[in-house]
């Protein structure tokens, strides 16, 4: 029974969210690190009961001194459980600043834990709670808009 519910929040969340993930217009950004930017794509956000589902990034900049200078952003179309921010990674995409992808997987077979503190963690608590106050509301009309707007 609790199997065919998750089947149809997944079903759900995939129907609403095919188009990629890339484009939106209300974002909810924190930094989370010297070169790292999290952000949640709040109008993508559904949900259903104690799940919510939507797109997260993470936008970094390496800086490796045999490869150059990159920027990477990586967008997860994410399923998490609130009562026990168990997640599900319904569809991974790596991104390059310019907006081409470089890799696209998913989705991810079981639910998983992330480490408390971590990047994910606070993205998926935010997404069940509600962004706190080191969350800034920003408005783009992509995600690489959002990263132009960050990173001038």
């Amino acid at each position: 029974m609790a199997g065919a519910w998750v089947r149809s929040i997944v079903c759900a969340a995939l129907l609403a969210c095919a188009g990629g993930g890339a484009e939106a217009a209300s974002f909810a950004v924190r930094t989370a690190g010297a070169a790292t930017v999290i952000a949640i794509d709040r109008d993508s956000i559904l949900a259903k009961g104690h799940y919510r589902t939507g797109w997260t990034y993470e936008m970094f900049r390496e800086r490796n001194p045999l490869n150059g200078a990159r920027t990477q952003i990586t967008g997860v179309l994410t399923l998490v459980n609130c009562r026990t921010l168990l997640v599900r990674r319904l569809k991974v995409v790596h991104y390059l600043a310019s907006g081409a992808t470089v890799s696209a997987i998913g989705p991810e077979r079981a639910w998983t834990d992330s480490l408390r503190g971590s990047n994910t963690d606070l993205m998926l608590r935010a997404m069940c709670h509600g962004p706190g106050s080191e969350w800034a509301e920003r408005r783009a009309g992509t995600v690489f808009d959002l990263y132009r707007l960050i990173w001038r």
